[in-house]
């Protein structure tokens, strides 16, 4: 299984990802990003979303996620994905 920093060019699970196992798609949008099932260097699984890079919403997508990301983090329920972590700003070619 090789590491890499191409999300793209990955159509074979598993693979690694920046210290995460990645072992399918959870869900695709091909116009904003992609969710991976994954396993944390520490064994925990895992949602890893992955923005889509370049494009004229970029920015947008960005700005979305990061304000999701601090709404969620203040949220606690069964119901709602905790977040663990970001690599907000991190862009793999």
């Amino acid at each position: 299984m090789a590491e890499t920093n191409s999300v793209e060019a990955n159509t074979e699970f598993p693979f690694i990802l920046d210290g995460y196992k990645v072992t399918r798609v959870l869900s695709e949008d091909g116009a904003t990003g992609i969710v991976y099932l994954a396993t944390a260097p520490n064994g925990t699984q895992v949602a890893l979303k992955v923005l889509v890079s370049g494009g004229e919403n970029y920015e947008v997508m960005h700005n979305n996620m990061k304000r999701e990301m601090r709404i969620l983090s203040n949220l606690t329920h069964n119901n709602v994905l905790q977040i663990v972590g970001s690599r907000l700003g991190v862009q793999w070619e």
